[in-house]
């Protein structure tokens, strides 16, 4: 089955030096919801794919639904990946990997294309992927459609979520060392009592 992007360009021929997306569920230059489920590089040698498969669930779920909602709403959605994210994405992956063991000059193996890339191995572990899926940034998008603005509100809901999240996290360690502090004079006051000072 084909799979056209922009141009008329087809996924195969932007994926002949080898296959690239964002996230490993991305894939470049398509506005239509072309993503790929266990796809290029969710390979580990240290866990379960499943747990990879189902973080792309989880992800692609959340670009999906905002699709489906504009839908319903009478109104239209297309999310791109942007380019220069995809590269440096990519780049960041090239980068790590370099550091394997599959990157060894002496290591041939089918995770290699030709000029001795590796599309298909995750450098890092199952939980840092996982992690890594768990929001999507939808700056690293191009949105067009009429219903571009309410993803700039998912957005900005998201980054407010996150400075909750972080303040939450500050107030709950405040909490914590206040109630230590309190433990602590208790536990000075006590002994010198009982000590007759």
């Amino acid at each position: 089955m084909d799979i056209y992007g922009l141009d008329g360009r087809p996924l195969r021929q932007l994926w002949k030096a080898g296959a690239q997306a964002y996230r490993r569920v991305v894939a470049e230059d398509l506005r239509i919801l072309a993503y790929s489920m266990g796809g290029t590089q969710i390979s580990v040698s240290h866990n379960s794919v499943i747990h990879m498969i189902e973080a792309q669930a989880r992800y692609l779920g959340k670009l999906i639904t905002a699709v489906i909602e504009a839908r319903s709403q009478g109104r239209t959605l297309a999310l791109r990946i942007r380019p220069d994210v995809l590269q440096a994405y990519n780049e960041q992956l090239q980068s790590l990997l370099s550091k394997t063991s599959w990157a060894d000059a002496r290591c041939s193996s089918w995770y290699k294309t030709e000029d001795g890339r590796n599309v298909h191995s995750w450098p890092k572990n199952v939980g840092q992927y996982q992690a890594e899926l768990a929001q999507v940034h939808w700056g690293d998008f191009i949105v067009e459609g009429s219903a571009s603005t309410s993803v700039q509100k998912r957005a900005d809901w998201g980054n407010d979520r996150i400075r909750w999240f972080w303040m939450g996290l500050a107030a709950v360690g405040l909490m914590v060392v206040t109630m230590t502090m309190g433990v602590r004079n208790e536990r000075a006051e006590g002994v010198s009592t009982a000590s007759g000072v």
